[in-house]
């Protein structure tokens, strides 16, 4: 939830390089969190991931074999204190996922694909 003092994480901040037809990011789950005071008696926290990844399917058509997609998931929670024996809590999740050509393969051709797109709050 956080405390006193202001606390900053990061993680995974460099992307995973691929070099198959050509060199490209494949993969990528950077993190961020940050925590602390927002005002006296009131705390708060915020944690960002995202994952990147990019795929790539070998038997299909050149030019017609890479998928995307993006997963992203944010959370903010916030407590106050109201009084001394009562604290007031809450959060806010929301999840974003977005993929493209969703189902590309060797048997499913890129027109055969779809894109999806899903949020949750």
């Amino acid at each position: 939830m956080g405390d006193d003092r202001w606390r900053f994480g990061v993680t995974n901040f460099f992307p995973g390089i691929s070099s198959e037809s050509g060199i490209h990011v494949n993969k990528w789950t950077p993190r961020l969190e940050f925590s602390g005071p927002l005002a006296k008696g009131a705390r708060g926290s915020q944690r960002v991931r995202r994952l990147l990844q990019r795929g790539h399917h070998k038997r299909a058509a050149s030019g017609q074999n890479r998928t995307n997609g993006l997963t992203a998931s944010d959370l903010s929670r916030f407590q106050v204190n109201l009084t001394h024996a009562n604290t007031l809590t809450g959060s806010f999740l929301f999840n974003l996922s977005d993929a493209t050509h969703f189902g590309l393969g060797i048997l499913n051709p890129l027109e055969t694909t779809t894109n999806h797109r899903q949020t949750l709050s």
